[in-house]
């Protein structure tokens, strides 16, 4: 059994219109939420084998931040130039090329590729997956990453910093 956690973004300044989109860096905002959700995974005592982020700044950022808490140093981050604007079939694409002595991995980007890549894997619907959002999906049938697809994903739980947390339910 496979297991995915995708992560968007922290919460990104708008505070310099000179930089790039890929430059952005997180607000004070983003730079709050990342601790507080990075010891939400350790509550619920996720681990992962691996975390892949895309390059740019914003999620660079949040990827070191919550690395620690999935028991990664942050130097065990990847870094996917793929995953940076992807579309929801690029990010299956990057997915299903691990290793697959990889059961579980953490994915760091960008919307609204992210909430589309998570409601087709999961056949859910989420609105949106907010800045700091978090969705575990697991995929009970896959025994290897290429098996992981749309339609073949339960959805476990959703996360984000303005959900109440513990929660009573997932």
């Amino acid at each position: 059994m496979k297991k995915l956690l995708i992560v968007r973004h922290a919460k990104s300044s708008w505070d310099h219109p000179d930089l790039s989109d890929f430059d952005r860096p997180l607000n004070e905002r983003g730079l709050r939420n990342g601790p507080e959700m990075a010891d939400r995974l350790r509550q619920r005592g996720i681990r992962v084998s691996s975390l892949l982020s895309s390059p740019a700044v914003r999620a660079a950022a949040t990827a070191e931040m919550i690395a620690p808490a999935l028991g990664l140093a942050s130097d065990q981050v990847r870094w996917e130039k793929d995953l940076y604007l992807a579309s929801p079939s690029v990010y299956t694409y990057v997915v299903q090329r691990l290793s697959e002595a990889k059961d579980s991995v953490a994915v760091v980007g960008h919307n609204p590729s992210l909430t589309e890549w998570a409601n087709a894997l999961a056949q859910t619907y989420l609105v949106n997956v907010p800045t700091l959002g978090m969705v575990y999906i697991e995929f009970p049938h896959a025994k290897t990453w290429q098996q992981v697809g749309p339609g073949k994903g339960t959805h476990l739980w959703f996360d984000y910093p303005k959900k109440a947390f513990p929660p009573e339910e997932d």
